[in-house]
């Protein structure tokens, strides 16, 4: 999955058969948690995949393991956190040729993805992008089936976490994909109530697509090109304001000149007209942003 695929610990390999040939879980629970690096900015990723992939390896013999640890109600403060975090490796990492089995694991990803707890969305983000390339059909498919993730806010921040991956950009070859992901959780912005502005998972996909357009951008033509047309038809507050991030980033990076310069004139041409001044009362403040050079 990552760097570290095997458990490399001879202790820790002892403690996980004990428990596999127990079904007493605390052992190994407690060894865990103590390498967890959390809490903390840091967890240890590749402890996670590596029991993760032990564990899927070790076939129905871990499932009621997998099963404990996913659905651990431990505080996003506490190491043990750390064991949800490996069940969404262990999933991740049973991807298969089988289309079937892969849904239902995607489903069971999806639950995890939706998470309040940020490391273990994390965790479920870096799993997927570790499994894309096992995932029945390859990493064209993987995007696809991600694509119906992005019309609800938690999976959606999720699935352009995972997408935006160097290791799911660099084996893509299905622009169309990407620009309808990028495309969905766009419109699943700009279609939400006002009721939910304050949604966390509505922040959390707000905050995840300039990251992925910038990244996908970078690769993509079309969703450097996707990115001109919507600043063209646009009308959304926050989505322009991330579209404007885009553009910023674009430039620091850059990169997509043409593109950029396209959605920059996009978006200035798409403003709304400045209020009448004779319609503004005395004492009002100004609440428009000075436009930024581009």
């Amino acid at each position: 999955m990552r760097a570290v695929t095997q458990i490399r610990s001879e202790a820790l390999r002892a403690t996980l058969d004990r428990a596999l040939a127990s079904g007493n879980h605390s052992e190994l629970s407690a060894v865990l948690a103590r390498s967890s690096h959390l809490p903390g900015p840091r967890p240890n990723l590749e402890l996670a995949a590596a029991a993760g992939a032990a564990l899927a390896a070790a076939g129905r013999r871990a499932d009621s393991l997998i099963r404990e640890f996913a659905t651990l109600d431990a505080d996003d403060g506490t190491p043990f956190v750390f064991l949800p975090m490996v069940a969404a490796y262990a999933h991740a990492a049973k991807f298969g040729p089988d289309p079937r089995v892969a849904a239902r694991i995607l489903e069971t990803l999806g639950e995890l993805g939706e998470d309040e707890r940020s490391v273990v969305r994390r965790a479920v983000e870096d799993a997927l992008a570790g499994a894309a390339p096992h995932f029945p059909g390859g990493v064209d498919a993987f995007v696809n089936a991600l694509v119906p993730w992005c019309s609800s806010f938690s999976r959606g921040s999720v699935a352009l976490g995972a997408i935006a991956d160097k290791r799911v950009l660099d084996a893509t070859h299905d622009e169309e994909a990407l620009v309808a992901a990028i495309d969905a959780a766009t419109a699943t912005l700009e279609d939400a109530p006002r009721a939910k502005e304050r949604d966390p998972g509505r922040r959390r996909l707000l905050e995840a697509l300039p990251r992925t357009v910038t990244a996908a951008a970078t690769s993509s033509r079309q969703v450097a090109e996707w990115l001109a047309l919507r600043a063209s038809t646009s009308r959304h507050a926050d989505v322009r304001r991330a579209l404007e991030e885009i553009v910023a980033r674009l430039r620091t990076r850059g990169e997509r000149k043409l593109e950029r310069t396209a959605a920059a004139t996009a978006l200035d041409a798409s403003a709304k007209e400045p209020r009448d001044p004779t319609l503004i009362r005395e004492g009002m403040r100004g609440r428009g942003k000075k436009r930024r050079d581009r």
